[in-house]
Order: C-alpha cells, then structure tokens, then sequence
C-alpha cells in the first residue's frame, strides 16, 4: 500500500483473523499508530502480527510507565485501520467505534477483534462472576451490545460499562474467548461456578402459572423451595426453571409449551423507563397484518423501459414507446439521451381482478447525478435494477445496488439488451445461458454482502423464484423463465425470431407473445412488497423516533387513519406554482388544506395543492392515502425534511440521507 512520497510499504497479513484481531489491540491500548504494552504476552502477538505485514516495529521504553511497540507503519498504518475500522485518527477514547466494514464481515473475523479488544480491556470478575468491559465511548458499548448477538451474547450496559454473566458468558468462552492464558483460565473457572445471571438469565414465570402446573402434586415433592417461586417470593432462574420442570414431568405433570421459556435466545429483562433515542441498527420484531390498499413503490434505471409501461397504461403511444422517453422531460436529458432529474408517475395495472397502483420513479444512472438518485431511494419499498446483458454488473451497478440494500429495499432483477446478445456478439445458447449466470451470480454477490442479514438468502435472485427477467426494452418484450414454461416457448425460438426478422427489422411478433409490461408489472406485484409489509421493517431502521408512540405505531403499519407524516425527497420549480414539493406520505391521509409542521424549519404551513406527478403533467387531487407518492405547495420547503400533523411537533425526522460517491477529479492541472 503506497500513498504519497513519504508513505511506507505494507502487505496485509496472510491471516485476516490476525489483522481483525490486532485492529482490537489497537481500539483496546492502541495511541497513534502505537500499542500500549500492558501485558507482554500482547506485545509479542501485536509485534508478530506487524512483521507479518512486512513492517518493521520498534519499542519505546520508560520509567515508570507501561512499554510502547511503535507498529513501524507510520502514518500509512494508521490511515489503513481509520478506513477499514474507523479507528480515531484523534482523541481515540471517545470516539472509538465498530464500523460498518466490521458488521458486514463473517463472524470468525469478528470474534478475532473483539477477542484482541477484551484481551487488553476486558475484565473476569469473579465477585459478580461476569466479564466486564468498559469504555468512554457510549457508542462503541452499544456498537459492541449489538456484535455480541451474533454470538448468542446478551450483554448488559451499565452506565460505561458491559457486562457479560450467565450462559451469556458461557457462550463468549465458547464463540470468542480470550488468548491471554491468564484470563483465559479465570474465564473458566468463573463459568464452571456461574448459575446464571440475575439479570438475562431469570425467568419471571407468574405464581399462578406455576399452581397450575404443579396440579395435584404436593410442593415438597418437587423442591423444598417450591412455594417461594408459586408465592412469587423469588424469582427463579434459566437453570432452575428447568429443574423444575424436569420434576413436574418426572411425577406426571403437564408442562407442554413451557420448555420454549428455556431458550438461550430469549432474555426477559425488566423495562425499567423508556427514553427516545436513536439506534444505526435495529432489530424489527414486528409481524405482518392484512391490508387493502396495494401500492407499490419501484425504482427504474432505464427510461426505455419505463417508457413501455406508460404505453400499456395508455399514457403513450405504443408506437412510441422506448423512442419517445417521455419521463426525460427536460430538453438537456433529450439532446444527450440521459436521465439527469428524478421523474415520477403513477400507473394502474389490473390482475386477478384487483387493481394496484404503481408508484414508479425513474432515476438516473449515471454517476454525475447520482444526488437525484440517492434522495429517491428513501421513498420506496423496491427497486428494478436494469442490467445491460452486454457489459454486465459495472461499478455503478454496484454502488446503486448497495445504497438501496442499506435503505432496505428489496430489488429484483431485469438483464436488458438480449437482442444484442444474439444480433451483435452473436452468442450460441449456451454461452448466453452462462452469460445470464454469470450477471445472476454477480448480482447476488452484491446482496450477500450489502443486503440486512435477515434478508440475504430469501432476496437473492434466482430463476426458480421468477424474481430476474430477461428482455429487450428497445424491441419491447420480455419474460420469465416461468412464463416461458407456461407459454411454452424455449430460447431457441426467440433466437430463430431474430433471425427471422434480420432484415425487415420488425419485432411486433415478439412483443405480441411476450410483452415486456406484462412481464414488469407482474415481477412488481408479486416480489416486490407493498407499503404496509415494507414499513414494518424499513421504518425501525429509517426513521429516529419511539416505534411504541403513536405515530410510530402509524408507521409502523402504513395506517391511514393516523397521523400524518411525509418525507420530501424532491423539489420542482413551477414558473406558475413556485417551488412544487414531492414526498411520500408514510402515514395518514393528506388533504387540501392539512396544517403541517416542518421538523427543520420549526414552522406550520397549510397544503395549499395536492397533485399526482404524471411526468412533466400533473393531476390535482383532494386527498390522498398513506403509501404514495404526492407532490404538493407549502412555503419554503427543503429536500430532506420531514412533515407532521399538528400536536406531534416533538416527532423525530428520518435518518440524513449518506450519499455514496467520491469526486472522480481531485485535483486539476492545468500548462
């Protein structure tokens, strides 16, 4: 690694492990780029490892004081640990954290670097039989609360502190453990005495539960300290409960269910107050309800495409549809065949008898205006991602794929241009069926690294699951590998097709048998999800507030009936209308005239007009539910802010936006 004139050479570690586990070295005793000996048997293992990236480290010794191991990398060792693991490039203490690269790795690197980060700051304390570890940033023990789950650890914060005691601390020694011998050795012997925690390991099992189960069985037969637990004198533990329950059995008692109390996973831990506060990740335990209203947000990266389906909605000319481009509006996106501004339009489409209205966004592509982009991204539920079948998945595939898996949205997949694959390059079937892999494998690449853990497996994309389709937006067809089964139609017949229709350049039969829109909406209605599933687990990750408040549980459930909440996420300038405002109404139902408050101007306005966005036209409207997109007027708008009813003013705003591109020109040079 090279940067700049005075840099030093480095190699990564052979063993990643080793890299992960001396980053936690470095967040534990790390100063600079230098590592605060306490113990030698970590100077040794911190040394090790720098000579394995072919650095050469060097020590500091004083009087009094603990020795210091300078890595030898300078300051290119310490700009690598700031960019792969938010290291503080100053005022270390406060401002360590996990970062976003650490979450997404697999589970055997992190274990490495929080075994690296308890080995120099962790603690076995045998008077609370619990391993403690202690911080001044709040933030890296919350960063650190939630890593542990993975392990099965629940761990309890106190103050500056975190503690981890009962099968808790059973399951740290068997996932992570320590290499210091020494508190290796302490950590098992406390796990051998431990009988569970008094905080996550106690089960609050009512009296009366207890009565019931023990039926007709005399107290003393099942334990001498039975009656303290049926009289709610004290309350049992993990370990305890299932003593108990193993005895109620033994003397034939019913204990059906109750064996679910005793699993590790679940902690039972009192709420003492409820405070509004603001977690980067969360876990959603919400579940699914009915619904009747469908609506679905997409995101489109290929205007031809949106184009065909203007057409089969009747809002464009067949004839017109992939030259026409009517949602590039703007006379500069015309002349260079580019989407520069965000266009929206809503489309009616009908299937087994039900109508559902789709909320379609076409975005640009093109990294220049990427801003457009980003903003749309927090105003719907999926997203079609348009592959050329040609040049494959390419850099901005990558970065437009990754910000809308972390806004969570579900995408599905359209490999585009299959005519050039046949036309152009000429490809056997064969070769284009690997062709088609390998776009499905490089896609799928991209969700298991970027997509929520919870949603990794059953988002990824695969022809089995009808989810990815294949077509020509240019010649208007295209279908699934299921619909092709259904019409019976192999690839061979569309190749034969083309070929067919070499020279009259007429591709009308294709589009008849297989019709790109129909294909489109379809992937749409049945992969894609509709407001009231996707807010439920989108809003805990999106929006700051208390989800147990009452507009929180109005998001939560896309009610239509709460309170009102809309996000702008883009403004328009109007020579008649002024500044037009376009947002998705999240909760409630907006009408003319509804007094809102702005979370960043601190101020109330009325909406003086509501519009459907049709493109370049507009369609007013009185009111509109929860779930769409609405363009509407108020006073001195701004992209970003958040919209609430009156009497919820104290409403948290949505998480800022991060938008995910570097300048490509840093520097100009010019004779």
């Amino acid at each position: 690694l090279w940067r700049g004139k005075t840099s030093i050479k480095l190699r990564l570690p052979k063993s990643f492990e080793n890299f992960f586990y001396l980053a936690g070295l470095m967040l534990g005793d790390g100063t600079s780029n230098k590592f605060v000996v306490g113990k030698p048997e970590l100077g040794k293992r911190f040394e090790s490892i720098c000579i394995d990236m072919g650095l050469k480290p060097y020590w500091r010794k004083y009087n009094g004081k603990c020795p210091e191991l300078c890595s030898g990398g300078g300051k290119t060792f310490l700009i690598l640990l700031n960019r792969v693991f938010d290291y503080p490039l100053k005022k270390k203490s406060h401002n360590i954290r996990i970062s976003d690269f650490v979450f997404k790795a697999p589970n055997n690197y992190i274990s490495a670097l929080i075994k690296g980060y308890f080995d120099c700051d962790g603690t076995v304390e045998r008077s609370r039989t619990a391993i403690s570890i202690n911080s001044a940033s709040q933030r890296m023990l919350q960063d650190l609360h939630l890593l542990l789950l993975r392990f099965g650890c629940i761990a309890e914060l106190q103050d500056d502190t975190l503690y981890l005691s009962g099968s808790s601390a059973k399951k740290y020694l068997e996932n992570i453990g320590f290499e210091l011998k020494e508190k290796k050795q302490k950590m098992i012997e406390l796990c051998k005495k431990s009988k569970g925690s008094q905080i996550i390991d106690l089960i609050p099992i009512a009296g009366a539960v207890f009565e019931d189960l023990r039926g007709d069985i005399p107290k003393a037969q099942i334990s001498h300290n039975f009656y303290k637990y049926e009289n709610e004198n004290y309350i049992p533990t993990r370990n305890t409960v299932s003593q108990l329950l193993e005895k109620i059995k033994k003397k034939g008692g019913n204990i059906d269910g109750m064996q679910k109390l005793l699993s590790s996973d679940i902690a039972y831990i009192e709420v003492v107050n409820i405070t509004e506060d603001f977690a980067e990740y969360v876990y959603d335990f919400t579940v699914e309800s009915y619904h009747n209203f469908v609506a679905e947000g997409i995101i489109i990266h290929n205007t031809t495409l949106s184009d065909n389906l203007l057409a089969y909605c009747g809002f464009l000319s067949s004839s017109l549809a992939g030259e026409a481009r009517a949602l590039d509006y703007l006379d500069e996106e015309q002349k260079r065949g580019i989407t520069i501004k965000s266009a929206n339009i809503s489309l009616p489409y009908q299937m087994n008898n039900q109508l559902y209205i789709i909320n379609l966004i076409d975005t640009p592509g093109h990294v220049d205006f990427s801003g457009a982009r980003d903003q749309s991204l927090r105003v719907i539920d999926g997203a079609i991602i348009v592959i050329d079948a040609v040049e494959g998945c390419m850099v901005q595939t990558e970065i437009v794929t990754k910000h809308a898996l972390e806004e969570y949205i579900k995408p599905i997949l359209f490999i585009n241009k299959v005519d050039r694959l046949i036309t152009e390059l000429k490809l056997s079937l064969k070769e284009i069926e690997t062709r088609f892999n390998e776009i499905i494998q490089d896609f799928n690449n991209f969700i298991e690294l970027y997509a929520p853990e919870s949603f990794k497996e059953s988002w990824k994309i695969d022809v089995k699951k009808d989810n990815v389709g294949f077509g020509s937006a240019l010649h208007l067809w295209g279908c699934t590998v299921k619909e092709m089964l259904q019409k019976e139609i192999k690839f061979k017949d569309i190749v034969d097709l083309y070929e067919i229709n070499s020279t009259r350049k007429n591709y009308s039969e294709l589009r008849n048998l297989l019709p790109l829109s129909e294909c489109i909406f379809k992937m749409i209605i049945n992969h894609l999800p509709n407001p009231q599933k996707a807010q439920k687990y989108r809003i805990p990750n999106l929006w700051f507030g208390d989800y147990n408040s009452k507009i929180g549980q109005n998001l939560l459930f896309c009610d239509q009936a709460g309170a009102v909440l809309i996000y702008i996420y883009r403004n328009i300038t109007d020579r008649n209308l002024g500044t037009v405002s376009v947002g998705r109404l999240f909760s409630g139902t907006l009408e003319i005239g509804k007094e809102v408050f702005s979370l960043i101007n601190r101020q109330y306005d009325k909406i003086q007009q509501l519009f459907l966005f049709m493109g370049i036209h507009r369609e007013i409207i009185k009111s509109i539910p929860a779930g769409n997109i609405v363009a509407f007027n108020i006073k001195n708008p701004k992209i970003g802010d958040t919209l609430v009813e009156k009497n919820f003013e104290d409403t948290a705003s949505f998480e800022k936006i991060t938008y995910e591109t570097e300048a490509v020109v840093q520097y100009s040079i010019e004779p």
